[in-house]
C-alpha cells in the first residue's frame, strides 16, 4: 500500500515519465480495438498525473527521459 501525501514526489513523477516513453512502441503494433482503447486510457491517465503536478515530459535519445516544471 502506498503512503499518501499532499504532493507527489518528483521521483514518482520521473518514474511515470519513463513509463510514458514506452507507449510510443505500441503505435506500430496491431491491437484489437478494446486493447488499443485501454492502452490510450492508461497513457492519458499517466500523462494527467504528470501534468496535474505541474510537470511536462521531455524525451531525448542522448539525454534520456526528463521532466520540466511548468513556469507560472
Amino acid at each position: 500500500m502506498s503512503i499518501l501525501a499532499e504532493n507527489t514526489e518528483r521521483k514518482a513523477i520521473l518514474g511515470i515519465a519513463k513509463l510514458l516513453r514506452h507507449f510510443s512502441r505500441f503505435d506500430f503494433l496491431l491491437l484489437c480495438a478494446e486493447d488499443a482503447q485501454a492502452l490510450r486510457q492508461a497513457e492519458n491517465l499517466l500523462k494527467g498525473i504528470v501534468e496535474t503536478n505541474g510537470y511536462t515530459t521531455r524525451f531525448s535519445k542522448t539525454r534520456g527521459t526528463g521532466i520540466l516544471k511548468f513556469k507560472p
